[in-house]
């Protein structure tokens, strides 16, 4: 756990809190910047985000991420500042986070932050998160 929560913060943060423009010729999935994070996420208004929701933000963050669209993440397209934070999603070790390396690690830290484990990260589940 430990290991995960050091490339965690940027990762989780930049999932549920970017969206508030698009340069032309990306994909428009963008949030309104006056828009809750939380709520844009939680696509069915239950107050809570599934796994489901969260995986299309995924989605969505790794297209807005990918500044060449080129389908891959290099560090230059995050916002790591350590080296071993990038390398921590990048399983293979090849300088590139594939939407696969992306999709799995961030699959990953749902599991860590669903404490309850229902399924469901809570408005609290998520502030824990973000917090640590």
């Amino acid at each position: 756990m430990i290991i995960a929560k050091k490339a965690a913060p940027w990762l989780f943060a930049a999932a549920l809190a970017l969206f508030a423009s698009v340069a032309p010729g990306q994909a428009d999935v963008t949030t309104p910047p006056s828009e809750n994070p939380f709520a844009a996420t939680d696509q069915n208004d239950d107050g809570a985000i599934n796994s489901e929701e969260y995986r299309y933000r995924m989605l969505e963050t790794f297209v807005l991420l990918d500044e060449d669209g080129n389908g891959v993440l290099t560090i230059s397209e995050t916002t790591f500042t350590d080296p071993a934070d990038f390398d921590r999603v990048d399983a293979n070790r090849d300088g590139k986070i594939t939407i696969r390396e992306f999709l799995i690690y961030s699959g990953y830290l749902f599991e860590i932050a669903d404490v309850d484990e229902d399924g469901d990260l809570s408005p609290g589940e998520v502030d824990a998160f973000d917090s640590n």
